[in-house]
């Protein structure tokens, strides 16, 4: 599996900021415990790698950085959710998870990342190859 995804590092300042790779929604809630202060790059580069090889939609990490804290990108978990036709999968357990209430899905208007007919089978392929690992 490839490990290109998209993120946004600025060279002259050495800054990271994922919310700048497009209109997502991003959340911090219950990632704060695995991060709770600003990551050094060596922390910053052990998430993305472990994260790299659970990546649903291809191109998009479900985890970004911005301004040294770590963040999760909910418009990727919703975009795959829709994606699979699985718009019950955020339920009342994913509301901790994600800090998304599932009752309010549609107040939020949570941008969704456009996606291809090819990107679908993508996602369904990766989802099955991350069951597959887990088990």
């Amino acid at each position: 599996m490839s490990t290109k995804y998209r993120t946004h590092y600025d060279s002259a300042t050495g800054a990271y900021n994922d919310s700048l790779i497009g209109e997502c929604i991003w959340t911090s809630n219950n990632l704060r415990e695995a991060s709770p202060d600003v990551m050094t790059p060596y922390t910053w580069s052990k998430f993305r790698s472990g994260f790299a090889d659970m990546i649903m939609l291809p191109g998009y990490l479900q985890i970004g950085n911005i301004c040294g804290r770590l963040y999760h990108n909910a418009s990727v978990d919703v975009t795959v959710y829709r994606a699979l036709r699985q718009r019950d999968s955020i339920n009342s357990s994913s509301k901790e998870l994600f800090g998304i209430d599932p009752d309010e899905l549609d107040k939020w208007n949570i941008p969704l990342i456009p996606i291809t007919l090819r990107d679908r089978a993508l996602v369904l392929r990766n989802g099955l190859r991350f069951m597959v690992k887990v088990r």
